[in-house]
């Protein structure tokens, strides 16, 4: 099939796969000689480096816009506010339900296949040397912080929890607000076009964002390491297309009688 008259997701897994393969193929190159080694690592890798970080900040740029304003819109949508309470409970308790499932589904194959047998415990203690793990902050401290005191550095600075009540309050606001209201319901709705036009446009990149990234994680991680990781991205993969294709159908059968 022509590369170009592929879907974006056809794309995207031919980027991946081809990435790995070329990822192989610089490994074997740069066991030739120190000179060789030398350009993949300052010339290819470097670029591709370039590359892959260019792509993933995109990608980050986009998601607090994009929350912002499908939130606001989303709330500010709505003819009766007061069904904010209910419908907030309902997707709380889905999000929990789905949650614990997919949870519940992981520890269930992991515990059978065990992916991480075939790796030493020194090569755990070597990836984790540089891991410092981050002490969980107090629950009173989480639910003193939902309401940002400045919701401009909550954006700057990503915090997403306070981003998602902001959108909320400031959605409720303009849909109690009559006619400005609908006047800023509407600039909104007009800036969601927008931001989903950029995110269509980031995403047709993606496919060589993809190769840049499988490119630099082969070459820099080792065939053997990978060899090891592959029991466990395998395990991975089905484990999602599981949850995608029962758990996901049982709720809309049961729920939506779909």
């Amino acid at each position: 099939m022509n590369f170009k008259n592929m879907s974006l997701s056809g794309k995207i897994f031919v980027g991946l796969f081809g990435g790995f393969i070329f990822g192989f193929i610089l490994v074997g190159l740069g066991g030739i000689n120190d000179t060789v080694a030398s350009f993949i690592n300052n010339t290819v890798i470097g670029s591709f480096s370039v590359a892959k970080n260019l792509f993933v900040n995109a990608l980050k740029m986009v998601v607090v816009p994009l929350v912002l304003v499908s939130l606001v819109c989303g709330t500010c949508s709505l003819s009766d506010p007061s069904k904010l309470g209910p419908l907030a409970g309902k997707s709380l308790a889905l999000y929990l339900l789905t949650t614990a499932t997919a949870i519940s589904l992981a520890l269930a194959f992991a515990s059978f296949f065990e992916p991480g047998s075939g790796i030493s415990g020194e090569e755990i203690a070597a990836a984790a040397k540089d891991y410092v793990p981050k002490e969980a902050p107090p629950l009173s401290a989480v639910f003193s912080g939902l309401v940002p005191s400045n919701p401009f550095k909550a954006l700057s600075g990503g915090n997403m929890l306070q981003v998602i009540v902001f959108a909320i309050l400031l959605g409720i606001a303009i849909s109690r607000e009559g006619e400005k209201g609908q006047q800023i319901a509407a600039f909104f709705e007009s800036m969601n076009e927008v931001i989903l036009k950029l995110v269509t446009i980031i995403m047709h990149i993606a496919p060589y964002g993809v190769f840049c990234i499988m490119s630099t994680v082969v070459y820099s991680t080792g065939l053997d390491a990978i060899m090891n990781l592959a029991v466990y991205f395998i395990l991975v993969a089905v484990t999602l297309m599981i949850h995608l294709s029962l758990t996901y159908p049982i709720l809309l059968v049961v729920f939506a009688g779909l």
